[in-house]
């Protein structure tokens, strides 16, 4: 059994690949398989991980018959791992040589079942990089990429990512935070995130309603989440902070996509119902400014002009005030 086994979910990205398997392959953690999902390209990626693969034997191949999407592939990847720590790339992305060495090391010292890198560096395809995105000390982090996370496998157990979600890896991510409760964070910038690939849903479609109504779901599985294991409680405050960005990052989207007035406003609604059942008393009580947001624009006043103002004037208002009201409370 190997110590770690990395997962990536592989689909259409012949031109950035290369890069990414070659920093896996010069990874100073030698204890390590590389499970690569291919998620049914159609261009040169399959002829790119079938040549590692031959030259390399802890380069696996998982192959989905269909186009089923990063969820189903990193699921797929889960079952095919055996290591005793589990961690994720995305195939345009690539990792320093120690990044895995570090965050298991980090693991075995602390005794904790979650790593992370403190930085993310972002980076264009000819590996300039842009900027840094600082991490803070977990649990409360808004970004929740597993990527940038070493978890135990007996810490995922049998956990899964969303099927057919956007916004799978925020929900598994801080699922396995809210079951750990504890992580260590490595002080070192090793994972580089490619901003220049087209077919990232970040780049391509992100504002659009299917994102809004995956976004919602998230947010549902989430609150079910807390429901069901009261021993999340002593960390429900810094996984409202969580929640709260994402729900304001929610509300974003809902203003940015959707031309419709009133559906605007059905799914505004939809998702005030979900924070009032999510975040108790006391931290609505804390005046968090994201608390009063959707609570304004849930308001009988606020939506008055629908009533007496044309479509296109409406939306344009409404819109209007919304954004105002996010970008105060951020």
């Amino acid at each position: 059994m190997p110590k770690i086994s990395v997962i990536v979910p592989i689909y259409n990205t012949e031109d950035l690949l290369t890069r990414c398997l070659l920093s896996l392959q010069s990874q100073t953690e030698k204890d390590i398989e590389f499970i690569l999902v291919d998620d049914a390209s159609v261009d040169g990626s399959r002829s790119i991980m079938e040549m590692f693969h031959n030259c390399d034997p802890r380069f696996k191949i998982v192959e989905l018959p269909y186009n089923e999407g990063v969820s189903i592939a990193r699921n797929k990847g889960l079952e095919a791992a055996t290591g005793k720590y589990i961690g994720f790339v995305d195939s345009d992305d690539f990792v320093r040589e120690d990044y895995f060495e570090i965050l298991s090391s980090a693991m075995e010292e602390s005794k904790v079942p979650i790593a992370l890198s403190k930085s993310v560096a972002m980076c264009r395809e000819k590996n300039e990089v842009i900027n840094y995105r600082r991490k803070e000390t977990y649990i409360v982090e808004g970004n929740a990429s597993s990527c940038f996370h070493l978890f135990h496998r007996d810490l995922i157990g049998e956990e899964q990512f969303i099927e057919h979600c956007r916004f799978e890896d925020t929900a598994f991510t801080i699922a396995m935070n809210m079951k750990s409760g504890r992580a260590i964070v490595a002080d070192f910038t090793n994972y580089y995130y490619c901003l220049d690939n087209v077919l990232s849903f970040n780049m391509n479609g992100l504002y659009s309603l299917q994102s809004v109504l995956d976004s919602i779901k998230v947010e549902e599985y989430l609150g079910e989440l807390i429901e069901k294991n009261p021993n999340y409680n002593c960390y429900q405050e810094r996984i409202h902070n969580i929640q709260m960005e994402f729900d304001l990052d929610t509300a974003s989207y809902i203003t940015s996509s959707i031309s419709d007035g009133k559906v605007m406003v059905d799914l505004l609604n939809h998702l005030l119902v979900l924070m009032d059942k999510k975040y108790n008393d006391e931290y609505k009580k804390n005046n968090h400014p994201g608390c009063d947001i959707l609570k304004n624009i849930h308001c009988e006043e606020f939506q008055r002009p629908y009533a007496v103002m044309d479509k296109n004037t409406c939306d344009k208002e409404f819109k209007a005030k919304v954004k105002s009201l996010i970008t105060n409370a951020i």
